[in-house]
């Protein structure tokens, strides 16, 4: 009968720890979600007539926003992470890193007119862009970076109309071709599978 007992003991030590992971993580997740939520506020004055005209300084801001209190909350998150346990835990950040993915590559659009890269959005993040065995580290998941650079297609669609009635007729062109690249990029990957 104690060695029933004590493997009951055992299950239920191992549930409480893994009770008090997820509790960490999703507390973690909270803060960040709530970060993404700020963000994307901020994203939103590149439709607003008044702030669109200054989409650089909007930039700058979001430039900071990740570099403060993203990248701080990542590392947060990736110290409650058991080792070799990311893809355990992944979905219960998956969408606000998504989010965060296609924040930070709207920013980097308008900041430079260009994709950003895997490492780049990685670097952005704080987190690893990929490790030799990625269940090891905390990274950012090539299936995240797709999710968050696909979104943003339909933000640049979106400021595509906001640039027209601000009568930049410059920008619509400008991020036609992008898309059309993106697209492009997208086939080429999905042709490799």
């Amino acid at each position: 009968m104690t060695s029933v007992s004590k493997d009951f003991e055992e299950y239920l030590s191992y549930m409480e720890n893994e009770m008090n992971i997820r509790e960490q993580i999703r507390q973690r997740v909270r803060e960040l979600d709530q970060i993404s939520r700020e963000i994307t506020a901020i994203l939103e004055k590149i439709h607003q007539l008044g702030h669109s005209d200054d989409v650089p300084s909007i930039a700058i801001k979001l430039t900071s926003y990740f570099k403060t209190k993203v990248v701080t909350k990542y590392k947060e998150l990736s110290e409650v992470i058991p080792e070799e346990q990311y893809y355990k835990y992944s979905n219960m950040w998956q969408f606000t890193t998504q989010k965060l993915v296609f924040a930070a590559a709207v920013t980097h659009y308008l900041m430079k007119e260009s994709l950003m890269t895997r490492d780049e959005a990685s670097a952005k993040l704080g987190v690893d862009s990929c490790s030799k065995n990625e269940s090891k580290h905390f990274h950012l998941d090539l299936e995240d970076y797709f999710g968050g650079v696909i979104q943003m297609s339909n933000e640049l669609a979106r400021f595509t109309i906001t640039s027209v009635t601000r009568r930049d007729y410059k920008r619509p062109i400008l991020i036609a071709t992008f898309l059309n690249e993106l697209k492009r990029w997208i086939s080429t990957f999905e042709s490799q599978k």
